[in-house]
């Protein structure tokens, strides 16, 4: 099996937008969760575009399975049937906390995005390891997109 998949950003204000929007487990605990379902030969590599100096942007982690079948882990489980959730009392506090969640996460979401767009160009501007990657047709249309709102925005205000 092969999983890739993020870890934490290290500088301050891109690790608290991506941690608003989304959860990053830590090595240690892709490793574990490897282990825990049974995997052996477990290899891993830190994996991260050229533009990030970070060298633990993600973690690609694979491992074998040595025979088919239920993973150790679940073995220590006895199967229950799934119980039926309790119905949630859908206050407006509660309604509310749900709203602002949403907001915040989208927000976070939507600025993570264009703030990678940004570190590939200024990659054009310092030394970077290795081939640069070439953008794909969605980071291209979302360039043109950005670029279009700046200029309507300065054309707006002068």
């Amino acid at each position: 099996a092969l999983l890739i998949g993020p870890l934490e950003p290290e500088q301050a204000f891109s690790r608290f937008v991506a941690n608003t929007w989304m959860l990053f487990p830590k090595d240690e605990e892709y490793k574990r969760y490897f282990r825990e379902a049974g995997f052996v030969d477990i290899e891993w590599v830190y994996v991260r575009p050229h533009w990030i100096k970070n060298d633990r942007y993600g973690i690609a982690i694979v491992g074998r399975k040595p025979a088919p079948g239920l993973s150790p882990k679940h073995q220590d489980y006895a199967y229950t049937e799934p119980s039926t959730p309790e119905e949630e009392d859908w206050t407006l506090e509660r309604r509310i906390s749900l709203l602002g969640r949403l907001l915040v996460g989208s927000l976070a979401g939507f600025i993570f995005i264009p703030m990678a767009l940004i570190g590939y160009l200024t990659s054009f501007f310092r030394e970077v390891d290795g081939p640069r990657e070439p953008l794909n047709g969605y980071q291209v249309l979302l360039l043109i997109v950005m670029a279009w709102m700046v200029f309507k925005l300065v054309t707006f205000v002068f």
